[in-house]
């Protein structure tokens, strides 16, 4: 039982989600300081506007702080980038082939090549280093997972890896 209502308080563009919770909760989402309220479904709406006026100081704080906070450049996937591999910088070096896929490679010379087909767009190649990040996470966690599952003696778990809506994205 989840429904979701948009609401205009203090000047402020509310989200306001009704579900089966105890409490109020009032949250403040990167990147645009999106407001959101979930509370539970006999609370009112005027105990709603009331919560909100009520935060209201840090609302404006939370949403100043993400206004200031450094954000990444939006990626163009051209040669000269940085792109950051387990939080080490590596330059970008993109080359056309004439091969129909795209292939990326660490260098020895602290650069991460990619190799695309002629007239791929900046979508696409932000779809396969997103793959090709994903890949390397998992070439390295799964390991890691099954060590630590025989270490503490439990089932290896299942396990999977999702693009963060929230958070702020360093790859």
């Amino acid at each position: 039982m989840t429904n979701t209502k948009l609401l205009e308080i203090a000047g402020l563009s509310v989200e306001l989600v009704r579900k089966p919770i105890k409490n109020l909760h009032i949250g403040v989402y990167p990147p645009s300081g999106r407001v959101r309220v979930a509370a539970p479904p006999a609370l009112s709406e005027d105990a709603v506007h009331v919560a909100v006026v009520t935060r209201l100081g840090w609302i404006r704080k939370k949403q100043r702080e993400f206004e200031d906070q450094a954000r990444q450049t939006e990626r163009l996937y051209v040669s000269g980038e940085t792109h950051f591999v387990f939080g080490k910088p590596l330059r970008l070096l993109v080359q056309t082939s004439g091969k129909n896929r795209c292939v990326i490679e660490y260098s020895a010379s602290d650069r991460l090549m990619m190799s695309v087909p002629e007239g791929t767009t900046a979508e696409q190649k932000g779809r396969w280093m997103s793959a090709w990040h994903r890949e390397r996470l998992r070439e390295h966690a799964t390991p890691r997972v099954a060590r630590w599952s025989e270490r503490l003696v439990v089932p290896q778990p299942k396990w999977g890896i999702r693009a963060m809506r929230t958070k702020a994205v360093c790859v």
